[in-house]
């Protein structure tokens, strides 16, 4: 069920006694120390210092497969075969995704990746394309309904952007002239 090992952030792979407790957590004895095993049912960790991913900033599971959005691009793997243990070789690095990637958003059904340099559409065979005409950095993007009308809110590198639901139609907010991480709207609509 479970492979853990010092390739998922064991200590040792020398164990000299197992102890589980009454939270049915395991107390495992090593060759250098001690190391908890926590029992969370419907969760899991995954730890692969040497993946080559870079730093995770979010993922995402999405039609049976798991994306992370990392400082190098998106990468993607089946979650079947996360129970593999050798994971590491089985993740798929998503093409012009290449740069730092904040985060991903869901939108009618779509799954959106911000990026270091726009907003990107991944779709279900892994092809990628661009979302918007942005070309800049987003941190952020908010749905969001003003007088019935359906925009999107874009946080981004310099200013807040907005579109209509399919990515077109992008006007810059004059306003508002820096980085903007974060979008919140409150029930009076500001």
């Amino acid at each position: 069920l479970e492979h853990i090992s010092t390739e998922f952030d064991l200590k040792s792979n020398t164990i000299l006694s197992l102890y589980q407790d009454q939270m049915n957590d395991v107390w495992l004895g090593l060759d250098g120390g001690i190391s908890l095993v926590r029992d969370l049912p419907d969760f899991d960790v995954f730890t692969n210092i040497n993946s080559g991913l870079g730093a995770i900033y979010d993922a995402v599971l999405w039609k049976g497969f798991l994306y992370l959005a990392t400082n190098h691009q998106v990468y993607a793997i089946a979650i079947k075969d996360l129970e593999k243990p050798q994971v590491k070789r089985g993740w798929i690095p998503l093409e012009g995704t290449e740069g730092q990637s904040w985060s991903f958003k869901e939108t009618d059904g779509r799954l959106l990746v911000l990026n270091n340099s726009g907003v990107y559409e991944i779709h279900s065979n892994f092809r990628v394309t661009r979302f918007t005409d942005l070309e800049v950095g987003v941190y952020d993007m908010l749905p969001i309904n003003i007088d019935g009308q359906e925009l999107l809110l874009y946080g981004t590198y310099f200013r807040v952007w907005k579109s209509n639901l399919d990515g077109l139609q992008l006007e810059a907010l004059e306003d508002l002239k820096e980085p903007i991480s974060l979008i919140e709207m409150d029930h009076i609509n500001n």
